[in-house]
C-alpha cells in the first residue's frame, strides 16, 4: 500500500494556516501580529535549512548511489539558496 503524499501547495497552504498572516498592511497591531508569525516562520525555516545542510554534507559523496542522490538533490538546493 502506498501512502498519499501531501504536495507542495497543500504543505504551503497548510504552512500558512498554522503560521497565520505574515503580510503587513499598514495597520499597527495587526502589522506587529504578521511579524511575530513571520519571526515564526524564518525561525522553522532555518532550522530546515539546517537539516538539509546536514543532508548535504553528511550524504553527497557517499559510495551508495542512493543515498548519494539524496546528498545531492540536497547540496543543489543550497546552492540554488547561494549557500
Amino acid at each position: 500500500m502506498e501512502t498519499k503524499r501531501i504536495t507542495k501547495d497543500e504543505l504551503l497552504k497548510v504552512v500558512a494556516r498554522l503560521v497565520g498572516p505574515i503580510e503587513p498592511i499598514g495597520d499597527t497591531p495587526y502589522d506587529r501580529e504578521a511579524k511575530e508569525n513571520l519571526r515564526v516562520l524564518t525561525d522553522f525555516m532555518k532550522d530546515l535549512h539546517i537539516v538539509v545542510d546536514k543532508i548535504a554534507t553528511d550524504h553527497k559523496d557517499s559510495p551508495y548511489m542512493s543515498e548519494k542522490e539524496v546528498g545531492l538533490l540536497a547540496n543543489e538546493y543550497l546552492n540554488w539558496l547561494g549557500i
